[in-house]
């Protein structure tokens, strides 16, 4: 019994591991080796075996090879690209067949070496042999797990050798690639069975419909029998087995044949020797035979063979058809040969032929670290070849590094592999030199001839290479390179091809956006980075394949390193002489860092023979010469430092960028006689061609505020039925054109015409638009003859004013009606289409625009007029298509939008709504649709170029739009690349002037390929191929052109985000020095007196102020003779550019001044603190630090886009926060105070502006405290209120309000009934203090402004007829401005009679506030008829405010003047404004008005955009100035309060705006509140200016 248990722990292989490992041990101590390498190996067996030995020990024991006849045996490999999942599918075959048990750590079992798993990769095929039953049947499966990487192919041919089918993986989400093509062939050439499987199924991107559609076209192989599984979950693989046993077949072998193997791999085991990989192709063999090895006819015995389960399974005997491991005794590496063939003694067979041996690709030196390390490193590499046969070895030597060898790679892959082997399985140390490829020169000398033995050599060693005397030409290899990536990365892939001297052979577009391409390449051109590089370029999706393809003629050099004039063998390298310069200058500067400097200087030089051709220099270490001199030396001390010192230049300059659109430098227009050749290769350039017009007659439908869901949404058949019916079934192109913001109309047009992107003074210039003097399209058209007329809006015309044979303009804002505007230009269309005399129709409806400003886009009047435009198009199509002659040109019809509209029918900003429109071009040229497809994307400004080709013109000089293709799909294909090439050229020539990089621009390298592919095609076309050849390169310059295009327009586009940045810091400049002086000027500006000194005629007679001019002009100087591009600063005239150097300079010594004044100890001003208490010292009340932290919190908040876009909100929270505060002081005064008998305690004021309280009766203060109490709630009502009337900001403007809801028709009774209370109301708050002249012109007045109102249709007169015409409301308009200005001259004729005839202070306030009576009657007329519950609240909340607030809490000017500039911040929102330009309402520039006058317009704008902050700061100089509450001080206090409230916020969005000039929202959000902030400084600087004025009156008449 003891001793049966002593045998089975004998037979265990966990204890025989154990007695192997003494034993090894007691060996390597014999040879001085250390033992850390086999405890590794030891290791990681045991690990496999302990976690198989108990579930393995008895089937191992039973399993009977006998029992698998051949016809139940499979050989088979998995072949793939890399990372497509070969190991995770071999882990669950081996799991679902019982080889391994089923575990989480089950990853990558049979990739066993430490290089595999370190870098996730598969370098040496793996065996397993595993047992599958099925259909009641047990079969052998051989499984063989290959590389997927193309270093390691030879692997995957020795592998494919042994096996009768494939697994072919492919990738679910990435497709086939690269490696997948060449293993396929390399099957297919096999004759193997190839069963496809889609693995990774399960992620998220899988697309296994696509894969197997590209499988069935790249390999013709039938989609059905493709297997989708996901190897990592399990799913499906049991299929996969069935399909191994059902579709590859049995290896053809016998058992009765006599015994024949192949040898298909083998690795080394140092206490057995060499285990061979075998594969069985006929009889048996057993443990004991005598084999013989066909290749050394050496007689070896069997000691043990067996299976690979993935272990080694020792097992009796091995049958024909099976696939498994044999020990026969081979001591030397170099008795296995791969590819020998196996046989018994007494039976010899015909051996194999063996493998075709691999052919090195790359070549590299290896040397050890050490030479007395050279014999171990020797063995290391011959039993490592062993494992690894693809590996070629030489012996070499080097001067410089000893012995070595020279070793041959199929790759750089490979020899990074074999290298980190060698380190971790040898612990070897070794030097690489640099890879090379092989080259090969043919001899031209008879000597040399004899010397090799043959006319060709083949030279590995760059040292050896034989000068150019003795050799008749040089050969370098070449490879054919198969690259597969989607086709988006086109262009790059092939710029990096040609640039690596790449020849293209073949492009196949696998799918629809996979196109595989094949190029021959250079070898040495990819050998090192072409693969990183093209992994980086196309964002890791292009794979890359390559398999030898022979040699060719080349011309090569010897690049020599010299170090200080001795050539370094090493170093030596073979380059093309195109490519000499750059590799020597690279190797020279790569060896400057690396070489560590020493005392002396080393020269690094590349040369090819005699002739340097770059030299850098390692500099010496400099020795301190002067140390041995003495201070009496002085002589030779100058001389040593004149000789050694290095003199620097260091020049500094600001450059200017210059913030205007991209333009071409040619100062005339584009002309034909400009336009380039038509490119030929390898003849003289060709004509220049122009193709002839595609199109006879060109009309353009352009309809304001255009959404493309009015055309291509749900309802776009219920909206423009023929359109959409033209859309979907005719010959018609459908787009979606994008227009760059500002989506107004001037720019929209001058985007139209001239294709280039509007800049920011566009926007401005809109209201009143000079002619356009740069190249454009009209102007085109008439110089080449074309007949043009315009019907629609007059900014056309004042664009293009005597381009056009009859027009008639328009405007929207001169119209009551929406109809009567589309109307002026329908009347002229039925005699125009029934003549002939025209060429060009251009027709602008205006209508659709002005309903989305009434009323919205969802506006019931919407459809309507959809309809109307619906009829004209069909007008319009029905006559084209009735003038059109056989034989004619085609017309075009073109229906487009200027731009959208915003979902609350506003347009300027850059929404998705504003910014695309519809695009439809309309022709009998273009195909017949037969349904609805998806409208492609192009730019707005594309449509420039398309209808100048079209129309036979030139493009415009700065047009950055490419033409739209599907215009040209049905011309000849030389005239497509035709137009190409003319679109190419103007981009290119534009991108010149523009970009002072150029030729590094992507777009135009990827021209000038397609240009020379161009010239090549038109060489092939003069010649009069018509093979499918010449169809198919046209088409991939077709491509190449449109891709080239697509790069340029986008470099163009962004080149509008240069910005002049002198002119901006000088603007800052000055900002900041008045701030500086606001700031320094507080003391003496809040003090008693309220004047501040500054120190101007000494400044301007001190020395610095003239230094600081002389500097800032050298600067200027500098600074404009530097700037490649003028910037505005330096277009200034000297005089003006002097004044503003003064104004600086002097600012600047101001600043120095009021500086020292302020350091101690100083000079104290008596009484002048502006802030004191009791102590001295500063004192804040709580009011005072809410309205400081509201101020300054606001300001910082302006450096969020989405603050500044819903900066309303900060208002309303503000103002909120401030009544709740105000609140409080309300019940602390009358509520919680000590009411004694007069001796109440007041605080100590903060400003000296605050005045102290009379006295008043307790029931006088009882009456007034319920009111007072009641203010701030009711003004948080009002404000509530208000916030609902009109929605603003960008969240949640396009919500429904009640704006919408007064002004729908359906409400109109209501809106006459509220503005008419209003008007009643507003009459009542502001007659109070007028003279009764004033106060009849103001009821007149407003009586006008309700009867303007009725006039053009927004409420209703009582007796007014429902059929009753709406006018222009011109008269009723001027009726209120004779009010107006009647009540301005009363109260300006009191306010003067007051400063200069009188000092009497109640006719002044009387004058003052007249003047804001004819304000709020101005205000009154301007405003919407919706809005003047705002003007109404504004004045409310003001009175009370002032009667209940400001006067019984006795609230400082300081105080006062925040409140009031934080209510006209709230107040300028609640009219409906946001930081958007869209919000403005520009027709308040034409209300009274019959034509367009600019000063009046721009006046009445920007009054009614600012109005609320405008009436607020007047109410505060009324309030200041009025005669109970006067105060020396007051308005000199609220004058530099709202001075610094607007300089603050304003300097700070100044240097704000600067820093995120390159923001992704720097127009639509940041660009436009820039602007906003100009006009409200504007704006404020004049209303600081009448305090001041107020002031300075007030001073003289009391003087």
């Amino acid at each position: 019994m003891s001793l049966s248990l002593v045998k089975r722990w004998w037979e265990t292989p966990l204890l025989r591991r154990v007695l192997q490992f003494k034993v090894c041990r007691r060996k390597m101590q014999s040879h001085k080796q250390s033992c850390s390498l086999w405890r590794h190996r030891w290791m990681k067996q045991l690990s496999v075996l302990s976690s198989n030995t108990m579930s393995t020990q008895t089937h191992k024991e039973t399993i009977d090879l006998s029992k698998f006849p051949v016809d139940r045996i499979r050989n088979f490999c998995i072949i793939a690209h890399i990372d497509h999942g070969k190991s995770t599918l071999a882990d669950r075959l081996l799991e679902m067949t019982g080889a391994i048990a089923k575990t989480e750590k089950n990853k990558q079992v049979l990739d066993k070496l430490q290089v595999e798993r370190e870098r996730g990769i598969t370098v040496k095929a793996q065996t397993a042999s595993l047992f599958y039953s099925h259909q009641g049947q047990e079969y052998l499966l051989n499984l063989i797990d290959t590389p997927g990487h193309v270093d390691f192919s030879y692997e995957v041919s020795r592998s494919i050798s042994a096996c009768q089918g494939v697994l072919l993986i492919v990738d679910a989400n990435q497709g086939i690639q690269a490696q997948t093509v060449a293993n396929f062939y390399l099957a297919f050439e096999a004759q193997l069975s190839i069963i496809p499987v889609i693995n990774k199924i399960d992620l998220k991107n899988a697309d296994p419909e696509r894969v197997e559609l590209q499988i069935e076209k790249v390999f013709d192989i039938p989609r059905e029998e493709c297997i989708k599984i996901s190897a990592k979950l399990g799913t499906n693989v049991e299929k996969v087995l069935q399909a191994v046993v059902d579709r590859i077949p049995p290896p053809v072998a016998s058992t009765d044949d006599p015994f024949k193997a192949l040898v298909f791999d083998s690795n080394f085991d140092h206490y057995r020797g060499v285990v061979a990989n075998i594969a069985v192709f006929g009889g048996r063999v057993r443990k004991g035979d005598r084999i013989v090895s066909a290749h050394l006819s050496k007689t070896y015995e069997v000691n043990e063979l067996g299976l690979l389960r993935p272990d080694e399974h020792p097992t009796q005997k091995l049958f024909a058809g099976q696939v498994g491991y044999i020990i026969a005794g081979m001591k030397d590496v170099k008795e296995a040969q791969i590819g020998d063939t196996l046989y018994l003694q007494e039976q010899p067979v015909e051996a194999f032929p063996g493998f075709k041996p691999a052919k090195a690709m790359v070549f590299a030196g290896m040397y050890p670290m050490d030479q007395s390390e050279y014999q171990g490193l020797r063995s290391a590499i011959e039993r490592l070849t062993l494992n690894d046969s693809s590996v070629t070895v030489q012996r070499d030597s080097s001067l410089a590094l000893g012995a070595g060898w020279r070793l041959g790679f199929l790759g750089l892959l490979h020899m990074e592999v074999f290298n980190q082997r060698l380190e971790q399985e040898y612990n070897a140390s070794v030097i690489v030199t640099a890879p090379t490829v092989p080259y090969k020169a043919v001899l031209s000398s008879a000597k040399l001839i004899k010397e090799h033995g043959k006319k060709e050599i083949t030279i590995v060693n760059p040292a050896e290479f034989p000068d150019r005397s003795v050799v008749s030409e040089y050969l370098e290899p070449m490879v054919l390179g198969t690259i597969l990536a989607p086709d988006s990365y086109i262009g790059k892939i092939m710029s990096l091809c040609l640039n690596r001297r790449a020849i293209q052979k073949n492009m196949v577009y696998i799918d629809e956006q996979r196109v595989m391409m094949k190029y021959l390449f250079p070898l040495n051109e990819i050998v090192v980075d072409f693969y990183d590089q093209l992994k980086s370029m196309s964002s890791g999706y292009a794979s890359f394949d390559y398999e030898n393809a022979g040699y060719q003629a080349a011309d090569l050099v010897k690049m020599d390193i010299l170090l200080n004039g001795r050539p370094v063998e090493e170093l030596i390298t073979i380059v093309h002489r195109d490519r000499a310069y750059s590799a020597g200058k690279a190797m020279c500067e790569r060896l400057k860092e690396s070489i560590p400097r020493q005392m002396f200087e080393i020269a690094v030089q590349a040369a090819i023979g005699s002739k340097v051709i770059a030299r850098e220099t390692v500099k010496a270490y400099r020795k301190n010469v002067l140390a041995k001199c003495y201070g009496g030396d002085i002589t030779r001390k100058m001389k040593l430092l004149k000789k050694q010192a290095e003199v620097i230049g260091v020049a500094l300059f600001l450059r200017g960028f210059f913030p205007v659109p991209v333009k071409s430098s040619f100062s005339s227009k584009s002309q034909l006689s400009h336009l380039p050749p038509e490119p030929l290769t390898g003849s003289p350039p060709n004509s220049s061609r122009v193709p002839p017009p595609l199109f006879k007659r060109v009309v353009l439908m352009l309809v304001d505020a255009l959404r493309e869901d009015f055309v291509f949404g749900a309802g776009g058949r219920m909206l423009m039925p023929y359109t959409r019916h033209l859309v979907e079934r005719g010959s018609s192109l459908s787009f979606v054109a994008k227009a760059r913001p500002p989506t107004v109309t001037m720019p929209r047009i001058k985007a139209l015409t001239t294709g280039s992107i509007p800049g920011f003074i566009d926007v401005v210039m809109n209201l009143n638009s000079p002619a356009l003097l740069e190249d454009n399209l009209i102007w085109q058209a008439k110089t080449a003859g074309k007949r043009i007329v315009f019907y629609g809006d007059d900014t056309w015309v004042r664009l293009f004013p005597k381009h056009f044979m009859e027009y008639d303009g328009t405007t929207s804002f001169f119209v009551s009606d929406y109809t009567e505007v589309d109307n002026n230009v329908t009347r002229h269309l039925d005699s125009t289409l029934k003549r002939d005399d025209w060429d060009i129709l251009i027709l602008h409806y205006l209508g659709l625009d002005h309903i989305g400003h009434i009323s919205g886009p969802h506006s019931s009047l919407v459809q309507p007029k959809l309809l109307e435009m619906d009829d004209i198009l069909k007008k319009i199509h029905g006559a084209l298509i009735s003038k059109e002659a056989e034989g004619s040109l085609p017309y075009l019809l073109v229906l487009c939008g200027d731009h959208g509209m915003s979902d609350t029918g506003s347009h300027g900003g850059s929404s998705e709504a504003e910014v695309n429109t519809p695009l439809v071009l309309i022709s009998p040229a273009f195909k017949r649709k037969v349904g609805m497809e998806k409208p492609g994307v192009v730019e707005q400004v594309d449509l420039t170029p398309t209808l100048a080709l079209g129309l036979g013109l030139p493009i415009s000089q700065n047009s950055v739009g490419r033409v739209i293709p599907g215009v040209l799909d049905e011309t000849s294909l030389r005239d497509q690349l035709r137009f190409l090439h003319l679109n190419g050229h103007q981009l290119s020539c534009l991108l010149k002037d523009s970009v002072p990089d150029y030729e590094k621009d992507a777009g135009f390298e990827q021209y000038r390929v397609a240009e020379k592919a161009h010239g090549s095609w038109m060489k092939l076309y003069m010649e009069g191929n018509t093979s499918e050849v010449l169809s198919n390169m046209g088409k991939k310059v077709l491509k190449q052109y449109l891709e080239a295009l697509a790069a340029m327009s986008s470099a163009l586009s962004k080149q509008l985000g240069k910005y002049d940045m002198y002119s901006m810091i000088a603007g800052m400049m000055f900002v900041f020095q008045l701030l500086l002086v606001l700031l320094l000027a507080m003391p003496e500006a809040l003090s008693g007196e309220a004047t501040v000194d500054l120190p101007v005629l000494s400044a301007l007679l001190s020395l610095p102020f003239y230094l600081l001019c002389l500097l800032l002009a050298s600067v200027h100087v500098l600074v404009c003779t530097s700037a490649e591009s003028s910037c505005y600063f330096c277009s200034l005239s000297w005089g003006l550019v002097f004044a503003a150097v003064a104004f600086s300079s002097a600012m600047f010594c101001i600043l120095v001044s009021m500086v020292m004044r302020r350091l101690p100890p100083g000079p104290k001003i008596r009484g002048k603190s502006p802030l004191r208490s009791s102590s001295s010292e500063w004192s804040l009340s709580e009011l005072d630090v809410l309205l400081l932290a509201g101020t300054v919190g606001h300001t910082l908040s302006l450096a969020a886009s989405s603050f500044v876009e819903e900066e309303h909100q900060t208002w309303y929270f503000l103002l909120n926060t401030l009544c709740l505060a105000v609140f409080q002081d309300v019940c602390r005064k009358y509520f919680r105070e000590q009411r004694g008998s007069g001796d109440e305690e007041e605080q100590e004021h903060i400003l000296p502006s605050k005045v102290h309280p009379s006295a008043h009766p307790k029931a006088e203060i009882y009456s007034e405290k319920w009111l007072a109490l009641a203010t701030p709630p009711f003004t948080l009502i009002c404000c509530r209120l208000l916030r609902s009337l009109n929605q603003t900001g960008v969240q949640w403007a396009h919500l429904p309000d009640m704006g919408h809801w007064l002004n729908s028709s359906e409400h109109r009774t209501v809106l006459s009934l509220l503005a008419a209370f209003c008007l009643v109301f507003i009459y009542l708050l502001v007659q109070r203090r007028c003279s009764w002249v004033s106060k009849i012109a103001l009821a007149l007045g407003l009586l006008g402004v309700y009867s303007y109102r009725a006039a053009v249709g927004n409420v209703l007169f009582p007796w007014q007829h429902s059929g009753r015409t709406m006018s222009k409301g011109t008269v009723e308009a001027r009726f209120v401005y004779v009010f107006v200005l009647g009540i301005l001259f009363t109260g300006t004729k009191d306010l003067l009679r007051s400063q200069i005839i009188t000092a009497d202070a109640k006719l002044k306030s009387r004058g003052l506030w007249e003047i804001y009576s004819g304000l709020v009657l101005l205000v009154s007329l301007l405003f919407r008829a919706h809005n003047l519950p705002v003007l109404c609240c504004c004045l409310l909340i003001q009175t009370l405010m002032a009667q209940f607030i400001w006067k019984k809490l006795h609230y400082d000017a300081a105080q006062t003047t925040i409140m009031h500039y934080w209510f006209g911040q709230a107040f300028f929102y609640f009219q409906g404004n946001s930081n958007n330009i869209a919000t403005i309402d520009i027709s308040v520039g034409f209300v009274g008005l019959e034509s367009y006058v600019e000063a009046p317009a721009i006046f009445l704008t920007a009054l009614s955009t600012y109005a609320g902050p405008l009436l607020w700061a007047c109410h505060l100089v009324c309030y200041l100035s009025s005669e109970r509450d006067r105060s020396p001080v007051a308005v000199g206090h609220g004058c530099y309060c709202l001075a610094l409230l607007r300089s603050v916020p304003a300097a700070a969005y100044i240097v704000l705006v600067t820093v995120l000039r390159y923001h992704l929202f720097i127009w639509s959000v940041f660009s436009p509140k820039l602007l906003y902030e100009s006009l409200h400084l504007l704006l404020t600087a004049g209303v600081c200016l009448f305090f001041n004025t107020m002031e300075q009156s007030h001073s003289s008449s009391k003087s």
